[in-house]
């Protein structure tokens, strides 16, 4: 039950940010294309809803919680008993002020970046083909970010993607693996027909030489012809 699908965008650091918050409005149409319920954002930062926040350890001393300079979030249903897919961009400072430490160094990615990752195990709950539909949802959203020129990486634990191997899903979540289907019977062949034999060409005998050649000095007699063949012919 604890399928989910990891994932990590980055963006250029010059990109713009108008250019990044049109990108994250596309997705969010894209994902009520795609029959997501809600779609909630983009989702600007601000200390109030604290989106966007990241933790840095800070050597004998509490963690610092840094916030970004700049980024949006979007939120989007998938379906029912699946845990709501982030997807964002944030750029956090690369150093913050610390109360004994002075500048400290924060370590996050100096580009947009976003880390996150969505349960869509318990939509089993529901059944196989529930759960394969918001699996599904989920990897067409982020293929989606990628054909946007969004850098992507997916990690999907139930092994479907990108081979879209249904077989290794089920067996990942423990459920029964249909039996392959039957292959269909060969076709059978059709004999060709036997051709008739061909009839010899009836080619007429030749004219003998010597009448040949009175023929064409034309001192040709048909009688002569005729009674080679053994017809009597009178004049």
């Amino acid at each position: 039950m604890g399928l989910s699908i990891a994932y990590q965008l980055r963006l250029p650091a010059a990109t713009p940010p108008v250019v990044v918050r049109d990108l994250l409005t596309r997705a969010a149409e894209h994902a009520r294309v795609l029959g997501c319920p809600e779609v909630r954002g983009p989702l600007p930062i601000s200390r109030d809803n604290r989106i966007g926040e990241r933790i840095i350890n800070v050597p004998h001393c509490r963690p610092v919680w840094v916030l970004p300079d700049a980024g949006w979030l979007v939120s989007a249903d998938i379906g029912k008993m699946c845990e709501s897919l982030e997807f964002a961009f944030f750029r956090h400072p690369p150093e913050v002020l610390h109360n004994y430490h002075g500048t400290v160094r924060t370590g996050l990615p100096a580009n947009w970046h976003f880390d996150g990752w969505c349960k869509t195990g318990y939509a089993a709950n529901v059944g196989w083909e529930h759960l394969l539909a918001c699996h599904q949802r989920v990897l067409a959203l982020l293929r989606f970010l990628r054909r946007q020129g969004v850098k992507v990486s997916i990690q999907d634990e139930g092994g479907y993607y990108p081979r879209k191997d249904e077989t290794g899903l089920r067996r990942w979540m423990g459920l029964p693996v249909p039996p392959p289907a039957a292959p269909p019977p060969p076709r059978r062949e059709r004999k060709p027909k036997p051709k008739a034999p061909a009839q010899p060409a009836i080619v007429p005998a030749a004219m003998p030489n010597r009448l040949n050649r009175r023929f064409k000095a034309g001192r040709f007699d048909p009688s002569e012809l005729l009674l080679q063949e053994g017809f009597p012919f009178t004049r």
